[in-house]
């Protein structure tokens, strides 16, 4: 028996939030993402389970951190594999005078790749750590519903005329 390592083949995606200012270094983070829809995993860091949405975007694949109620109440609708975009709109007042973050998921559902016989982009040590959220559904009393979490898949890394097609299409969704 033979083992063969596998170190070189993991593909990771690097992780990130969407919206508002990186504490630690003030930069803005990006205030969208677009790609197709690979799936939520649960990471833990420090004890704390936490999850992240994986897209397969025009520049690799991207994952972004859920945690919040809006974002995480409508990802658990996306469909996998379809080409779908996130956008943060920045902060709402509840009805109870707190404040939440606001987000916009839509689907594109005549775009698809087929996620059949893929293996996992996320690795818990690509996770950036420094996501720190006080309001993170700390105002609301009902809990956050979630997909059951099967393994998440991502797409084989495609030939260079469906590279080209993706970028298209994702060039022509931008305009839209």
């Amino acid at each position: 028996m033979a083992f063969e390592s596998m170190k070189s083949k993991i593909r990771s995606a690097p992780t990130f939030r969407l919206g508002g200012l990186d504490k630690t270094t003030g930069k803005t983070h990006p205030n969208e993402i677009s790609g197709y829809y690979l799936g939520p995993k649960t990471v833990t860091i420090d004890g704390k389970d936490s999850t992240v949405y994986t897209f397969q975007t025009e520049d690799g694949d991207k994952a972004i951190w859920g945690g919040h109620f809006d974002l995480d109440q409508q990802m658990a609708k996306a469909p996998l594999g379809f080409l779908t975009r996130v956008v943060y709109n920045g902060k709402i007042k509840t009805k109870r005078g707190n404040t939440m973050c606001d987000y916009d998921v839509s689907v594109d559902r005549d775009h698809m790749i087929n996620l059949e016989g893929t293996t996992s982009t996320i690795q818990s040590e690509e996770v950036d750590e420094s996501y720190d959220d006080e309001e993170v559904n700390a105002e609301f009393d009902a809990p956050i519903t979630r997909r059951p979490t099967a393994p998440v898949t991502a797409a084989t890394v495609p030939d260079a005329a469906r590279q080209a097609k993706v970028k298209a299409l994702l060039a022509k969704s931008k305009t839209a």
